[in-house]
């Protein structure tokens, strides 16, 4: 199964634009082609809601473990995280989200995060690829190496649709496996908060 979090572009030469998602092709007569705006907000949308459902997900840490709980407005993901570390230090989803800011994707995805919420848009841009007869032209957007730089550089070749794959099928994954650690607790202590 392939996640695509922004559809590929494409367009062919006689007939005019396409955007191809999962397999349906719509033509450019009912499709427009994405402005530089539509991708930046699709960028930041994905960056932010991404981060979302980690926030999301520290609120029910905060129901579950801690009472009475924190006040909503001082809840995040990594505020949680700190508390976790300070009062549940061996709990195993304390040593989970450890590990799980230590990973790499993680890691890279942070700033993107930071810029969309706290900076500006991210910046990308528009590569253009040939197929091999040459018949049509696939577009792909690459997000900045490091999205706080003012001189935004691509060396990294962080196409969206791996890169942003990545955190996203990492993202689902983590989240799916703090919640299987949170039932399990909950399960054992048999109660609310735990």
């Amino acid at each position: 199964m392939t996640i695509s979090p922004l559809p590929q572009l494409s367009s062919s030469g006689a007939t005019g634009g396409t955007v191809a998602t999962s397999g349906y092709t719509y033509s450019a007569t009912s499709v427009t082609s994405p402005s530089d705006y539509d991708v930046s907000r699709e960028l930041c949308g994905f960056f932010s809601n991404i981060f979302s459902a980690f926030d999301i997900f520290a609120q029910i840490i905060n129901l579950v473990y801690f009472s009475p709980p924190l006040n909503i407005s001082r809840v995040s993901f990594v505020k949680i995280g700190e508390k976790l570390d300070n009062d549940f230090p061996t709990d195993p989803l304390t040593q989970f989200i450890t590990n799980l800011k230590n990973q790499q994707w993680y890691n890279d995805y942070l700033p993107y995060r930071k810029c969309t919420t706290h900076w500006h848009s991210i910046e990308f841009k528009v590569e253009q690829t040939r197929s091999f007869l040459q018949t049509t032209t696939e577009t792909g957007i690459i997000v900045s190496d490091d999205p706080l730089s003012q001189s935004p550089t691509y060396n990294l070749n962080r196409k969206i649709t791996t890169f942003g794959t990545e955190i996203l099928t990492n993202t689902l994954d983590a989240i799916d496996k703090m919640y299987g650690i949170l039932i399990n607790k909950i399960r054992t202590a048999d109660q609310i908060p735990i």
